[in-house]
């Protein structure tokens, strides 16, 4: 249940009462996309519990959100990007590879996309990188050479796609993982 003081769709924890109670305020909300948007905010504060089953209901709720609102665009991207982070969290690196994917796919959909969500080509690297797994290591590669290095405007994407490029299309020996992160020998 949200402590006291904080918003009705920041629950740290969804039991049949709090979830209720959610679901009854989400019916009064002013539009679909204020709906996804609470959908989307409560999701994300349950899949931040170190309790799986909680995550579990965040998994559900964000996926309900992309089933029942896919006009609600921002917050359907923003979705597949929280579950792309998820799945790597958790190493399910193919299915947060699928979420990724479907972020690429809608941010390219046409010739000039208005707007963008993400860098989900370095997500997509990155994810591949700590898969170790050759066949997501080469899914890894092709995202890689789409990356457009202009969004890359804050230094730990950069350092993040260096990291990748040298992984991934140079000599990955003189790399390590530690911690979760992959980092120079």
């Amino acid at each position: 249940m949200a402590k006291k003081g904080t918003e009705w769709y920041r629950n740290t924890t969804f039991d049949e009462h709090t979830e209720e109670e959610f679901r009854k305020r989400l019916l009064r909300a002013k539009s679909d996309f204020n709906r996804a948007q609470y959908m989307r905010v409560q999701g994300l504060m349950l899949l931040d519990s170190p309790d799986r089953n909680i995550q579990e209901k965040g998994i559900n709720l964000i996926k309900e959100l992309i089933d029942t609102y896919p006009d609600e665009e921002s917050n359907v991207m923003f979705g597949h990007l929280a579950l792309g982070d998820y799945y790597t969290k958790i190493n399910q690196y193919a299915k947060a590879i699928q979420h990724y994917e479907t972020v690429y796919k809608f941010n390219n959909r046409d010739a000039s996309p208005q707007s963008t969500y993400g860098t989900p080509e370095l997500n997509i690297a990155e994810t591949a990188v700590k898969s170790e797994d050759p066949e997501l290591m080469e899914i890894g590669r092709k995202y890689l050479l789409l990356i457009d290095t202009r969004k890359l405007f804050v230094q730990p994407h950069i350092d993040h796609y260096n990291l990748a490029v040298d992984i991934l299309l140079g000599d990955s020996s003189k790399h390590v993982t530690h911690r979760g992160f992959v980092v120079k020998k």
